[in-house]
This record gives structure tokens, sequence and C-alpha cells, in this order.
């Protein structure tokens, strides 16, 4: 039982280790991100050095009027919107290699992308869009619902099987060589 104890502690201690050690590393990534979104905002046309750009973020009230609309109106939004689609597309691509248990899966793979395309190219060809009122989003709206509609037949062709993730797979190889004939066939229509 004395020799229990021991390990015990040990083990208590590695894993305190190894949580302080992922702490800091998750430090780390959050600076060297609020260092890159400066970074993003401060380059650009406007030529703002750094620690103007990092005065204006602190207290926008002191900047000039230039500046302020600069960095506030119209660089940041774009890198903040940057910095969310990264975060949505590393979660997607994290949940896609979760499931399918390959860290080589994405949606490529699944032939949820050539689906997008397919709804793009329907759009771009026929003008038709399957939202009414999408208009100017016309070809983002149709790549979305032709993505979505992939998703979920290629979710309830696996669900109601009970397939493995082989299966899942295939049924996206397959989903995906038929939206590129479809894509190649819109092509060629055009």
């Amino acid at each position: 039982m004395a020799a229990v104890m021991p390990a015990a502690a040990h083990a208590a201690t590695d894993y305190r280790k190894r949580n302080a050690r992922r702490l800091q590393l998750v430090l780390l990534g959050l600076l060297a991100l609020a260092l890159s979104l400066a970074l993003d905002v401060s380059i650009g046309p406007g030529n703002l050095p750094l620690a103007d750009v990092l005065r204006t973020l602190a207290d926008p009230q002191a900047a000039s009027p230039r500046l302020a609309v600069i960095v506030w109106d119209l660089r940041l939004p774009v890198a903040l919107m940057a910095l969310a689609v990264g975060a949505m597309l590393g979660l997607a691509g994290a949940g896609m290699q979760t499931i399918l248990s390959n860290p080589l899966a994405d949606p490529f793979t699944l032939g949820v992308s050539a689906a997008a395309t397919v709804g793009a190219s329907v759009a771009i060809v026929t003008g038709w869009s399957v939202l009414p009122g999408a208009g100017p989003f016309i070809v983002t709206a149709n790549a979305f619902v032709f993505a979505l509609g992939a998703s979920l037949i290629l979710f309830f062709m696996t669900k109601l099987r009970g397939v493995s993730a082989e299966t899942m797979i295939l049924v996206g190889i397959a989903l995906l060589f038929t939206c590129n004939a479809v894509t190649a066939l819109l092509q060629y229509r055009s």
C-alpha cells in the first residue's frame, strides 16, 4: 500500500506539470494571435506604425479621426472576420477528423466541397437561386445550401445504416464524383 501512494503522488505531479505546460501554450498562442491581429490591422496602404495602431486600439478617443476610422471602421472588422472564419474552419476540420477518426479527412474527402461547387456553378451558369431574394449573395447562398444538403445526405445515408467511418468515406467519395460530374456538365453547358 505504501508503494502505491508515491506512484499516485508522482502521477498527480505529472498531471499538474502537463496542465501548466498546456496553459502556457494556450497563453502563448493567445499572445501570438493578438500580436498578429495588431500587425494585420497595421499593415496596408495607410502605412500605419504598429505603436499607433496599438494606441488607437487601446484608446480610440485619443487617436486622430483618420487613424480611428482606418483602424476601427475599415481594418479591424476585416481582421476580426478573418479570425472568426479561420476559427470556424479549424473547428470544422477538427470535427470532421474526429468523426472519421482520420487526421487527413477534409470537406473534399466527403464531397461537401464538391457540392458547394455545384451550387455555385448553378448560380453562375443558370442564375437560379435556391433561396429566393438572395440578391447579390446568390452564389454564396447556393454554395451553402448545396453543401448543407450534401452534409445531410451523407449524414442520413450513413446514420440510417449505422455504418463505419470507412463506409462514410466511400459514400462521400461517391457523392464527390457525382457532384464533379454535375459540375462538368454545367461547365459544358455554359
